[in-house]
């Protein structure tokens, strides 16, 4: 883990599996996670393995936030699509602990261009949640 200072700040970059890095950080609290998964499904296949994997580790990030805390969540998984990532993070959001920050867009980045009618290339989805206090 390396710990990197900036004015006020203090930055933790890590590059291990995100299940390590979740199950080892218990009662460590930041403003802001940015949980970026690999691609669990290149292909619609396992849909409930998926959910569940990405239900679990999203579920851990956010335990790790600070009251007011922001979780940047992104799902790379060409199989997975954005309708099913976005229902499974409204399903983590709907005992109002939490809420998906719907001014915080991330769509149509200028390096992962979203080509009409073709649902493979919206393999890349980001979304805001926010710790409500």
């Amino acid at each position: 883990m390396k710990k990197i200072k900036y004015d006020e700040s203090e930055f933790v970059k890590q590059n291990i599996e995100a299940e390590d890095f979740l199950q080892n950080m218990h009662g460590q609290k930041y403003d802001i996670v940015i949980l970026d998964l690999p691609e669990y499904a290149s292909i619609p296949c396992n849909f409930p393995n998926v959910v569940k994997t990405y239900y679990k580790h999203n579920r851990n990030a956010l335990e790790l936030l600070n009251e007011e805390g922001i979780l940047i969540s992104t799902c790379c998984s060409h199989g997975f699509s954005r309708e099913r990532f976005k229902k499974m993070l409204d399903d983590i959001v709907k005992d109002g602990k939490y809420k998906i920050i719907d001014d915080l867009n991330f769509d149509e980045l200028d390096d992962h261009p979203i080509k009409a009618n073709d649902n493979y290339s919206d393999y890349f989805k980001i979304y805001g949640i926010k710790k409500m206090s």
